[in-house]
């Protein structure tokens, strides 16, 4: 695509970021995913160089770092190097960098994505991959799933509620298995103070 520039009061060098991909896309855990974004040049002055940093949850997962030339006025779609995401959402921003670019407004974009499960085996405990039988099933219900799910439960007792919902993608053939890491069910326990309207530990 090209965008048209007024030379007159432009910047010399003004990269802009914006996702290329739609808001409502879906990601899965089975593969890495490589995220897309599209380099917009609104300076007067090619880009030739330019770095674009991706973000999750807060941390630097990777740089991609780029020197295919980008006319004044035109763009660029990038697609950044792949991430292995966890199940789960997760905040996600891309940040550009070039120098001399002073025009920093444009420079991120940033969104919640969701990583439904890949089939397999998830852990559940105090250092496991979820922490509370909760946190696992508050998360299958945001994100679904693509496979059958078994969670191996760590022995202990949890506390509190947790309401299975509408999971995207179980059915009679991939289904959700909640059992005891070790094999004796005993080994866990489930507690929950119940309320008038909310007399259940496990929905």
């Amino acid at each position: 695509a090209t965008y048209p520039v007024d030379v007159i009061g432009v910047p010399s060098v003004d990269a802009a970021l914006v996702w290329n991909e739609p808001a409502t896309a879906t990601y899965s855990s089975c593969a890495p995913t490589a995220l897309n974004v599209r380099v917009r040049n609104q300076g007067s002055s090619n880009l030739s160089s330019y770095s674009i940093a991706l973000n999750v949850d807060g941390t630097n997962v990777n740089t991609y770092n780029g020197s295919t030339s980008i006319i004044a006025g035109d763009s660029l779609s990038i697609v950044l190097p792949a991430y292995q995401f966890t199940p789960g959402r997760h905040q996600v921003s891309a940040s550009i960098t070039v120098t001399g670019d002073t025009v920093t407004y444009n420079n991120t974009v940033s969104r919640v994505i969701p990583i439904s499960f890949c089939g397999g085996t998830y852990t559940v405990g105090p250092n496991a991959q979820f922490a509370s039988m909760a946190a696992a099933i508050d998360t299958l219900n945001m994100v679904g799933m693509e496979g059958s799910v078994v969670f191996n439960i760590a022995s202990g007792t949890y506390n509190g509620q947790a309401m299975v919902g509408a999971i995207a993608g179980a059915d009679s053939a991939h289904t959700v298995t909640f059992q005891s890491a070790t094999g004796n069910a005993a080994d866990v326990v489930l507690t929950a103070v119940p309320t008038a309207t909310d007399n259940y530990v496990l929905g």
